[in-house]
């Protein structure tokens, strides 16, 4: 399984979406055999929403909406019953958040603003929760702000350019901070432990 997102991975970058999307789907199909053989091992799980979440990211650029929000929500609903069978794993909590920041990037492609606002102010609760437990893992804090700035894009969208305005220069001394704090290297998209992160 882990051989097959690995290789979607790298079709991805190459633009061969189509050879991606099967390799995810290889993926996910070996994936469930796994959960359905070992329910018990969380990880399997959480392995399983990191294929569903890449293989709705690669569909979300095909412009495939529907379809990715349907593996989006699928994740959401595994990630979140993943916190609350293990509620001290940060992990998986960040997990959550990061489906519903995904998923209301989704939503906010197809014009469903309302419900992109929620899930995006949802994702940056959670990571706000997460910074306050955790204030020393950085990927949290970028994360947070990361959720926080989609939300003021999607209020540009929306020509909410107050909100907009207001909350961009609230997350401006953050992102100074990072800025300041983050290694010297070019931006590029990552994937990390099955998520992609921008």
């Amino acid at each position: 399984a882990l051989s097959h997102s690995n290789l979607a991975m790298v079709l991805d970058a190459q633009t061969e979406r189509d050879k991606a999307v099967k390799e995810l789907e290889q993926s996910i199909t070996l994936r469930k055999k796994l959960v359905e053989s070992c329910p018990e091992i969380h990880h399997y799980r959480s392995e399983l929403t990191g294929s569903y979440n890449n293989l709705a990211l690669a569909l979300t650029e095909m412009a495939k909406l529907e379809r990715a929000e349907k593996l989006h929500l699928e994740a959401l609903k595994i990630r979140r019953q993943l916190v609350v069978d293990c509620p001290g794993d940060a992990d998986y909590q960040r997990d959550v958040a990061l489906s519903c920041n995904n998923l209301g990037m989704v939503f906010q492609h197809m014009g469903a603003f309302p419900r992109a606002e929620k899930l995006f102010q949802e994702a940056a609760d959670l990571y706000q929760k997460l910074v306050e437990a955790c204030p020393d893992v950085p990927t949290y804090r970028s994360e947070w702000t990361a959720s926080r700035s989609n939300l003021a894009a999607l209020y540009n969208e929306m020509s909410q350019l107050d909100r907009a305005e207001r909350l961009l220069l609230a997350l401006l001394p953050e992102r100074m901070k990072q800025s300041r704090e983050a290694p010297a290297g070019p931006a590029a998209r990552t994937y990390e432990a099955g998520k992609a992160v921008s």
